[in-house]
């Protein structure tokens, strides 16, 4: 099958659709499939930017179009590198806020139009829109709407053949817009270090000493002073350090959480951008994930799937968000929601194997296009 991957931009790095999308398209090149990407609105070039990656024999090939040229340029050139491909399908990876600044791409609809005209179309859905939480304010609720608008006329503009997403919310909202969708799962998008975890993950029991990491973007909203001061007992208690690791590009939260760590005389380690191949080590030594997305959301975090692949539980620090008319039903055992006085649960949920599903999922992924 030629497919065309269809997205906002391709840094590596920088752009989370833009990293699962280079690894699902290796592994089609792996399974046999021809795979190109279009990187239609990228921030990352001032100029138009072909690129081949060989990850086996076959090739994949992208095109990334700066966010800087008019509509008028971008959509000519796109359009001819389209026909020039001649795809099966072309799977548009959307979130709004790729598309547009302000999560509002209006003119979108009318593009995606012209791009897709005379070819299959698939429409994964990385985001939906904002306002969803009880908690959200009235001006988010106004864009959440809007947006939610925009994806009706998508979907009955593009009639694609297949839609999907990565999280039981975002499917169950999608139902009640009439839009048929099927689950998805998402994969890390950290390849797991060829050294044996087994050989690299050093005994707890014989360092007493715990490591936590972040990996990635940390979101407010966590008490994380209460969090530290829980940590800071334990580790007194039971009579072992607990190292905090920050790895990634973790943001302005970070300052909050060096202070409180400090303040509760913990030690922070401070390790930024790092190779995949150094991101995969850390984890592999770590004893515990930390992530601060909401529950409801998880699923579709890249960090805390690649967390998971790498045989780590996961502790979700993040005070109260829930959907309107969303209850989660299926949480994994795997993730334990911090509260008051569990820390020492998650220690006792470390014993399970890792492993990526990036084969299985692309697999799938194949099946319901065909």
């Amino acid at each position: 099958m030629k497919i065309i991957f269809l997205c906002g931009g391709l840094e590596p790095g920088r752009d989370g659709v833009g990293d699962y999308i280079r690894r699902l398209a290796d592994e089609l090149i792996h399974q046999g499939h021809d795979v190109g990407v279009l990187a239609f609105n990228d921030h990352f070039v001032n100029k138009e930017f072909f690129d081949v990656h060989n990850p086996h024999e076959k090739k994949v090939t992208i095109f990334r179009i700066p966010s800087g040229w008019n509509n008028s340029k971008r959509l000519k050139q796109a359009r001819k590198w389209l026909e020039l491909f001649n795809p099966d399908i072309i799977s548009l990876q959307f979130v709004s806020y790729a598309f547009n600044k302000k999560g509002l791409p209006f003119t979108l609809i009318r593009q995606l139009k012209f791009l897709i005209k005379g070819y299959r179309c698939h429409i994964m859905f990385h985001e939906l829109w904002i306002g969803m939480d009880i908690n959200s304010s009235r001006k988010e609720r106004v864009i959440g709407y809007v947006q939610k608008l925009l994806i009706q006329m998508l979907v009955k503009t593009l009639k694609p053949v297949a839609v999907h997403t990565q999280t039981a919310l975002y499917q169950a909202q999608l139902l009640k817009l009439g839009i048929e969708v099927r689950y998805l799962p998402i994969f890390g998008n950290i390849p797991i270090s060829k050294k044996s975890s087994q050989a690299i993950r050093k005994n707890e029991d014989e360092k007493k000493t715990i490591y936590l990491v972040i990996f990635g973007g940390i979101h407010p909203g966590a008490d994380v002073s209460q969090f530290a001061e829980e940590v800071a007992v334990y580790s007194k208690e039971k009579s072992v350090q607990i190292i905090l690791r920050l790895i990634g590009r973790t943001g302005k939260e970070q300052a909050h959480w060096i202070s409180a760590w400090s303040s509760a005389g913990l030690t922070i380690q401070l390790l930024g951008e790092q190779t995949p191949d150094r991101i995969s080590e850390v984890l592999l030594k770590s004893s515990i994930g930390i992530t601060t997305t909401p529950m409801a959301l998880v699923e579709k975090s890249g960090s805390v799937a690649a967390m998971l692949e790498h045989g780590l539980p996961v502790l979700c620090v993040r005070s109260s968000w829930k959907a309107r008319g969303f209850e989660i039903t299926d949480a994994s055992s795997k993730i334990i929601e911090y509260r008051k006085g569990n820390f020492g649960e998650c220690l006792t949920n470390k014993n399970f194997i890792g492993g990526s599903p990036l084969s299985v999922v692309s697999s799938q992924f194949i099946d319901s296009l065909q």
